[in-house]
């Protein structure tokens, strides 16, 4: 009994944890600044709503409120053109999530679908099963087959197929 005891008091000592502290005074000439860390004052650059933004409405200038910051002018420059896809209220934030590209096709559009490899280039129509942005996949049915494929939108009536 003794021995098991002993054994348990050794297990406690070595689970405790040991803070240690000690201050020392550090010199100016030992603090380097890196550049990749950014200064206080280079928040992140609020947008705003000037109105009222319904999902599915193309940003324009007039829709929004930015600031004279030239990081703010770049921001304002990368949302214009941008679909708002959530309602976003006068005075809100306009946060990354709210906008994505704008729509180029629409659900249950009539689409040419083409299939190109090397010399060979087939073309057929097609319904559009979901919205899409140009650069993004969908999915489409063959209207000729009903066979559903995914493409890739290349504008706002034709996809490509690989």
């Amino acid at each position: 009994m003794k021995q098991s005891t002993t054994i348990l008091i050794a297990l406690a000592v070595m689970l405790t944890p040991v803070v240690a502290s000690a201050e020392a005074p550090i010199a100016p000439e030992a603090i380097t600044l890196d550049e990749n860390v950014a200064a206080p004052n280079d928040a992140p650059v609020a947008i705003k709503a000037r109105r009222h933004l319904r999902a599915g409405t193309i940003l324009r200038r007039t829709d929004i409120i930015i600031g004279d910051s030239e990081s703010a002018q770049a921001a304002a420059r990368d949302i214009i053109g941008m679909e708002v896809k959530r309602t976003i209220y006068a005075d809100k934030t306009i946060m990354p999530e709210d906008i994505s590209p704008p729509t180029a096709i629409k659900r249950n559009a009539i689409v040419t679908i083409e299939f190109k490899k090397g010399p060979l280039l087939i073309t057929t129509e097609a319904r559009v099963l979901e919205p899409g942005s140009v650069g993004e996949s969908v999915r489409v049915m063959n209207l000729s087959s009903k066979v559903i494929l995914t493409a890739i939108v290349v504008s706002s009536s034709k996809v490509r197929t690989r």
